[in-house]
Formats: C-alpha cells, structure tokens, sequence
C-alpha cells in the first residue's frame, strides 16, 4: 500500500485514521484537532465542507474556549458540534465528544 510505504518512510505522517500530514505539517499547532476534524467526514474535502458550515461542524465547548484562549479550562477532548444528520462521530473519531444542534 502506498500510503503504508511513505508513512515507513518517513514521507508521511499518520495523523488519525485516514488522515495523513507531511511531517512539518503533523506538528502545526491544534493538527490534532484538524485531524478529528477531517476524519469526521471523510467522503468531503474540507474546502467542500466550508463551503457548507453548517454540516461542516465546529469546535465548541471547552475546545472552543481553549482556541480563543478563554479561561483554564480542561481540554483533554475536542469538543465540535454539528447538525443532527449523516454519519455520527463516535470512537472511530479518536479523542472526539460530540454534540449535536442546530448550527445557525
């Protein structure tokens, strides 16, 4: 697999499950949560998904916070909420809470 072969050779870096950065990109600040956030929706890319931000989902809660650099609070866990509909993000989402609403 050729994916396999360029993460062995250190050409790739694996990021999540189905998602792969260069190696100076997997050590950008918040990559983590790029990640998570790519692999919710693996069928998109994420210029297709901001076209559409309402499917898209967001960073909320306590990641949220953490972004804007509000308060000391616990950020263990991405927190991204989304619209109620399509695939729901569980533990194939690695470190991911989700939460559901309507986004407007």
């Amino acid at each position: 697999m050729q994916l396999s072969r360029m993460v062995h050779n250190r050409e790739l870096d694996r990021v999540e499950h189905g998602v792969y950065a260069t190696p100076t990109g997997a050590t950008a600040e918040y990559a983590g949560l790029r990640a998570q956030w790519l692999a919710r929706d693996p069928g998109r890319t994420a210029e297709e998904r901001l076209s559409d931000p309402h499917t898209a989902g967001v960073a909320s809660h306590t990641t949220a916070a953490r972004l804007h650099d509000i308060g000391d609070l616990p950020d263990d866990v991405y927190e991204m909420t989304s619209r109620p509909a399509g695939r729901p993000a569980g533990p194939a989402c690695g470190s991911t809470s989700p939460h559901s609403t309507l986004l407007t």
